[in-house]
């Protein structure tokens, strides 16, 4: 009779110990997502940043293009 108990406590743990093994395992796939999608959103937000930085550079670019050369002023001519 005590084996039986004994048996039947013993399965009843081991139940519980897998239980809360398939619980834990689940809260840190959950965890995992979440910074797999934090992690995602960082890059898609730094590439977009680098993105507006590079168009703003190639602008200020073809604005350079456009200056004229600085001329020499007219005293320095007459002399």
């Amino acid at each position: 009779l005590q084996k039986a108990e004994t048996a039947e406590l013993r399965k009843a743990a081991k139940l519980y110990k897998e239980k809360i093994q398939q619980e834990k395992h689940a809260a840190r796939e959950a965890a995992k997502e979440v910074r797999e999608k934090e992690r995602a959103k960082k890059v898609a937000q730094r590439a977009a940043q680098k993105s507006t930085r590079n168009a703003e550079k190639a602008l200020q670019l073809s604005q350079k293009g456009k200056r004229k050369a600085s001329q020499l002023s007219l005293q320095s001519r007459k002399r």
